[in-house]
C-alpha cells in the first residue's frame, strides 16, 4: 500500500507567493453560493455581502456591512447608492485590519452589478488595491488575500478599463495610461512574486483583451517597452513584469499560443525596431532582452512548431522587408541597425530547441535572404549576429536546405574579401557539439576551394587562417580532402617553423609567438617529416643551451603561460607524434642529451616532463 498523503506541508512565504494565479474564466468564485439563484431584482453585491458576514467577525468588516446593508438591498438601490457604497468601501479598506481580504472580495461582485456605471470613480478603486501590494514585502498579506487582489483587479479591468476605451478620444492621457503610471509605481516597491502575479493579471486581463481599434493595443505594448527601455521610471525593477505581461498574454490551454499573438508580438517587434530616445537606452539592450525572453519562453511553451507559425512568420516577413531595404555597401546606420535587431530575434527563434519551432519553410525563406546580405559582414554589428544565424539555420535545416539556399550562402563567401567572417563560420560549422551533418559536403569542401582560389591567403592571414585550419585538423575535420592544398600548407608551416624564435623581452609578443608554434605544430603533420624534426631539434636544443649556462628555467612558469617549459614539452610531444608517424622513413632521434638538462631547470613543470616521457616511449 502506498503511505498515506501528507494533509500538511512547510512552504516558505515565497514559495506560497508564487502558486498564486488567476482563476480558470470558467469559476464563478465569486458567488457565495452556486446554487443559489439571484432574484431578478436582486444583486450580487448584496448576496455576498450577507454571506459574508458568515465568515467575517472583523470590526472593521461589521461596521461596512451595517452602513451599506440599507443602501445596496436590490439593484435598483445599489444603482442609486453606488457612490455612497463605494466610499464606505474606501473608508474601510483604508482601516485595514483583518477584514481587508473580505472587502477586496466583495468589490468584485460589487464590480460585476455596476461595471461601467463605475467609471467616473475608477482611480479611487484602483489606488486601494494597488496600495495592498507593498504590504508583502513589509506586512506580508496572505496568497490568498493576493489571489483576492489579483481576481478583483482583473474584474475592475476587464469590466470598466477596456470598455471605457472603445470611446475615449482627445489629446489627454488615457485612463489605459493612467493605470499603467499607477500600477508602475507600485510594482517597483513590490516582490518579484508580487510582480509576477500582477503582470498575469496585466497580461490576460488587459493585453489580450485591448482592441485593434484605436491602436489600443499596440499602444499598451509599447508602454511595456517604454518602461524596459528607459522611459521615466528608467526601467527599473520592472524587466521581469513587462516580459511575464507579454508571455502570459500570449499564452493560451494546452500549449498553444492565443489568437492574440501575432498582433501583440508586431507590436512588440515596432517597438523593438524603432530608434530609442535620446534619454533612453542607446544600446537598446534592455529592450532586446525583453524581446529575446518573450521568445524563448513562447518556444519552450509550444508543443509543436505549428503553434510557433505565427510568431515565425512575422520575424521572417520582418527580416526579408529588412534585407531588401539594406543595400549592402551603401547601408546607413538605421538599415544596419533594425536588419542586425531582426537577425537577433531570429538567432533565438532558430537556435532554440535547435531550431525546431521553425519549419522547413520558414527556414529556406530565411536561408534564401542571406547571400546578398554575405558583404554586409563589413558593419561589426553585423556580422556576430549574421554569423549566429546562418549557423543555426544550417544546423536546423536537412539535406534539401543545404544542398539549395545553404550551397548558396558558402558560394557567397568565396570571393568575399571579408575572410574573417568565413573563417568564424567554418570553424563554428566544424564545432562537434553542433554536430553539423553538412560539413563532408560542403564545410571541407568550401575550406578546400577557399585555399586554391586564393593562394596569398596564408601570406595575408597569418594568424586567423592557420588558427581555423589547427582548429579542423585537432576535430579531424579535414581528413581525406586531398593532397594538392597539403603540399602548399606543408611548405608554408615549414618555413614559418624555420624562423620562429623564443621572445622574451615583450611579454605580449611572446604570447603571440607561443600561440603560433601551437598552431603550426598542430599543422606540422603536413610537413615532411625530416624538416619538422630539423627544426624542432633546434628550438629544442636552443632553450636548453640557455639554461644550461645557469638560468633556471622554473622561475617563469607561474608568471605567463608563453615559457620556456610550455615550449619545451610541446616540442617534446609533437618531436614524439613525428617520429612515430614515420617510424619506416629511418628517422634517427637521441633524447638522451636532453634528459639531464630538462630535468634539473624544468623538473617543477608538468608539461616539460610528460613531452620527455612521451618522446622517451616513442624513440625506445
Amino acid at each position: 500500500d502506498a503511505p498515506p498523503a501528507k494533509r500538511f506541508k512547510h512552504q516558505s512565504y515565497k514559495a506560497s507567493l508564487k502558486e498564486v494565479h488567476l482563476p480558470s474564466p470558467l469559476s464563478q468564485s465569486h458567488r457565495p453560493n452556486l446554487e443559489e439563484d439571484i432574484p431578478e431584482t436582486s444583486s450580487q453585491f448584496y448576496i455576498a455581502l450577507q454571506h459574508a458576514r458568515q465568515l467575517s467577525l472583523a470590526p472593521t468588516y461589521i461596521r461596512f456591512a451595517n452602513k451599506v446593508d440599507p443602501l445596496a438591498q436590490s439593484l435598483p438601490l445599489l444603482l442609486l447608492n453606488w457612490k455612497e457604497v463605494l466610499a464606505a468601501w474606501t473608508v474601510a479598506i483604508e482601516d485595514g485590519g483583518e477584514g481587508s481580504g473580505m472587502l477586496v472580495e466583495l468589490l468584485h461582485p460589487f464590480i460585476s452589478d455596476l461595471r461601467t456605471t463605475i467609471t467616473p470613480s475608477y482611480l479611487t478603486v484602483l489606488d486601494p488595491l494597488l496600495a495592498l501590494l507593498p504590504r508583502c514585502r513589509t506586512e506580508g498579506i496572505s496568497a490568498e488575500t493576493l489571489e483576492r487582489v489579483m481576481r478583483t483587479l482583473g474584474a475592475l479591468w476587464k469590466w470598466v478599463l477596456i470598455p471605457s476605451l472603445t470611446t475615449a478620444t482627445g489629446p489627454e492621457e488615457s485612463l489605459l495610461e493612467k493605470t499603467w503610471t499607477r500600477l508602475t509605481s507600485t510594482l517597483i516597491r513590490c516582490t518579484p512574486e508580487v510582480q509576477r502575479a500582477l503582470a498575469e493579471v496585466w497580461g490576460a486581463g488587459v493585453l489580450r483583451r485591448l482592441k485593434n481599434d484605436g491602436d489600443w493595443r499596440t499602444r499598451g505594448v509599447q508602454m511595456l517597452g517604454e518602461c524596459v527601455r528607459g522611459g521615466d521610471l528608467e526601467g527599473k525593477g520592472m524587466e521581469d513584469m513587462c516580459a511575464w505581461s507579454v508571455v502570459y498574454a500570449c499564452q493560451s490551454v494546452t500549449q498553444t499560443l492565443h489568437t492574440c499573438t501575432s498582433t501583440i508580438i508586431a507590436a512588440l517587434l515596432d517597438f523593438h525596431l524603432s530608434p530609442p530616445k535620446e534619454s533612453q537606452d542607446e544600446n537598446d539592450t534592455q529592450c532586446a532582452r525583453l524581446v529575446r525572453r518573450v521568445l524563448t519562453t513562447l518556444l519552450h511553451y509550444v508543443k509543436t512548431g505549428a503553434q510557433f507559425t505565427v510568431v515565425g512568420d512575422e520575424l521572417v516577413t520582418r527580416f526579408e522587408r529588412a534585407a531588401q531595404s539594406t543595400t549592402p555597401m551603401e547601408a546607413d546606420g538605421l538599415d544596419t541597425e533594425k536588419l542586425r535587431k531582426v537577425i537577433e530575434g531570429l538567432n533565438v527563434c532558430c537556435s532554440v530547441r535547435q531550431g525546431s519551432r521553425m519549419s522547413l519553410k520558414q527556414l529556406t525563406s530565411i536561408a534564401t535572404s542571406i547571400p546578398p546580405l554575405t558583404s554586409s559582414v563589413q558593419f561589426p554589428d553585423l556580422r556576430r549576429a549574421m554569423l549566429t544565424l546562418v549557423v543555426a539555420i544550417l544546423a536546423a535545416g536537412d539535406m534539401a536546405l543545404w544542398l539549395g539556399p545553404g550551397r548558396k550562402i558558402f558560394s557567397a563567401l568565396t570571393p568575399s574579401a571579408d575572410f574573417g567572417f568565413a573563417f568564424a563560420l567554418y570553424g563554428a560549422l566544424a564545432d562537434p557539439a553542433i554536430a553539423w551533418g553538412g560539413w563532408n559536403i560542403l564545410g571541407a569542401p568550401g575550406v578546400v576551394k577557399m585555399i586554391t582560389a586564393s593562394p596569398s591567403l596564408f601570406d595575408a592571414e597569418t594568424r586567423q587562417f592557420p588558427e581555423l585550419l589547427a582548429r579542423l585538423v585537432r576535430v579531424d575535420r579535414l581528413e581525406g580532402t586531398g593532397e594538392v592544398w597539403t603540399e602548399k600548407l606543408g611548405a608554408w608551416v615549414e618555413n614559418r617553423l624555420a624562423s620562429w624564435k623564443m621572445v622574451e623581452s615583450d611579454e605580449s609578443e611572446a604570447e603571440e609567438k607561443v600561440e603560433e608554434l601551437n598552431v603550426l605544430l598542430t599543422l606540422s603533420r603536413f610537413s615532411p617529416p625530416v624538416a619538422i624534426v630539423a627544426h624542432l631539434t633546434a628550438i629544442i636544443e636552443g632553450i636548453l643551451g640557455v639554461v644550461s649556462e645557469g638560468a633556471d628555467g622554473s622561475e617563469e612558469v607561474n608568471k605567463t603561460y608563453a615559457n620556456k617549459s610550455w615550449v619545451l614539452g610541446s616540442a617534446f610531444g609533437a618531436l614524439a607524434a613525428t617520429c612515430t608517424r614515420s617510424k619506416s622513413d629511418g628517422l634517427y632521434v637521441d633524447p638522451a642529451s636532453w634528459v639531464e638538462p630538462t630535468v634539473r631547470c624544468f623538473g617543477r613543470s608538468e608539461i616539460a616532463l610528460s613531452g620527455l616521457v612521451e618522446l622517451v616511449k616513442a624513440r625506445y
